[in-house]
């Protein structure tokens, strides 16, 4: 009997979760934060792993050997992990300089100017030097995370739900970006 009053104040703290109720402004940004968390997540899922359908065709108009085609691919992809575990300390001391969301519009225009770069290139030794440029600008996951901390840190909220559903976008990206790449597998766009 002791420990009814902390089940119930347990469970209306859970109600208060879950339960709909009109939304606070500050509120309404957090779940706006979040939904941008989200879309950078997926879009940097599908943007990574689209080119696993493609990519041994791509190496071998470059007229790469079918023998070291594996070896290649691999490179290519590497290349933008290495960029982007080199350049982390170097976007979270943009994130305490110039704040979280300049910094995240940077990474974004940058990640976008050498994408478009990517789609050029004509050798392999190019594609893999622009993954790593492509790499090192990309701050975009980290960055939107930190913005999602600090503002649910500031407004003194719980922030397990939106963290759940960051992870969920990026790792529903990295079964969707495959299965894109391979539906555009053969399409001539031009």
């Amino acid at each position: 009997i002791d420990c009814i009053p902390f089940i119930l104040s347990d469970t209306a703290q859970l109600a208060a979760m879950v339960l709909p109720k009109q939304d606070s402004p500050d509120a309404q940004e957090l779940r706006r934060q979040t939904w941008i968390a989200c879309c950078c997540g997926l879009a940097e899922g599908l943007a990574t792993t689209q080119i696993f359908p493609f990519a041994a065709r791509m190496m071998s108009s470059m007229g790469v050997s079918d023998v070291v085609v594996p070896l290649y691919v691999g490179a290519i992809y590497s290349a933008n992990g290495v960029g982007q575990l080199l350049a982390t300390r170097f976007w979270a001391s943009c994130a305490n300089t110039w704040g979280c969301r300049q910094s995240l519009r940077l990474t974004l225009i940058l990640t976008g100017i050498w994408v478009g770069g990517c789609a050029g290139a004509r050798s392999m030794p190019a594609m893999t030097a622009l993954m790593f440029v492509r790499g090192l600008c990309n701050g975009n996951i980290m960055l939107s995370r930190t913005a999602l901390r600090r503002s649910f840190t500031s407004g003194g909220v719980d922030d397990t739900d939106a963290f759940a559903w960051v992870a969920t976008s990026h790792a529903a990206s990295t079964l969707a970006g495959p299965s894109m790449g391979g539906v555009l597998y053969g399409v001539q766009l031009l």
